[in-house]
Order: structure tokens, then sequence, then C-alpha cells
């Protein structure tokens, strides 16, 4: 759904990674974000809220690179109030982003292939919203 608006958030923590959405082809140093599924609006939720769950992947053989960017991108993402209004114009779809936050520390993965890998997973608190007009650039 908002992968693309994760990676754009991220992105400036460490530009110099290979940077994408949901798969990598380089062989080191990248970031990627994936969507992982997540929780649906509560029956009782008037608001219709959903908390979908994301995965931001770094990967680096510099292990300290790898470590440290994991760990800035928690201080940038968890607990952060954000009122944006992300289009998805592949799903024709519009969704507001109220609040983003960290599900744990940065998970270190360990190591495949010479290169260390960890994880940040986040849970985003947003809502679909009519798109009058058909208009869905962001």
């Amino acid at each position: 759904m908002i992968q693309e608006f994760l990676m754009n958030k991220a992105k400036p923590v460490k530009p110099d990674l290979e940077w994408s959405v949901d798969y990598y082809t380089g062989l080191d140093r990248t970031g990627t974000v994936y969507y992982e599924g997540g929780r649906a609006a509560y029956q009782n939720d008037e608001a219709q809220t959903r908390r979908p769950e994301y995965m931001i992947f770094i990967r680096s053989s510099d292990f300290s690179e790898a470590e440290v960017t994991a760990h800035k991108l928690y201080k940038l993402f968890h607990m952060q109030t954000v009122d944006e209004l992300v289009c998805v114009p592949e799903l024709e779809t519009c969704y507001r982003v109220y609040f983003i936050q960290a599900v744990s520390e940065p998970s270190r993965l360990g190591v495949s292939g010479d290169v260390m890998e960890y994880s940040l997973n986040l849970l985003i608190t947003l809502k679909e919203e009519i798109n009058n007009g058909g208009n869905t650039t962001n």
C-alpha cells in the first residue's frame, strides 16, 4: 500500500543505499520496504482505521553501517504523529496516515553471504479516504 511513501521517508537517513519496494536486486548496501499485512479495522471502530505493518530491511557488508542505519530509522519512525495524504495510483486509493510506531527495536537478523541484515518493523495507523475527482497523485 504505502511502501513508496515509507521508502521516501527513509531514503534521507542513508541515501547511498540502493532503495526499493517489495524486492531487492543488489548484492550489498540495500534498503527495502516490504508490506507485511496487518490488522483490519475493529468492528466497532466508527473511524474505520486500519493498522498495516511494514518491514524496512537493511543489508550491508559494512556491519556497523547496517546497525547504525537501522537504529537511525527507528529514531525517525518510532512514535511519530503524521497527518499526510498518501495516494496509491495502482490501487486508485488515497490513505490518510496518522501514526507510525516501531513494533520493537531494530532486529539483527544475522549475516547472509557476508552481508549483515537488520529489520525494522513498523505499525501504521491510517484510514482510506474518498478520492474525489479521480486524482491519485501525491
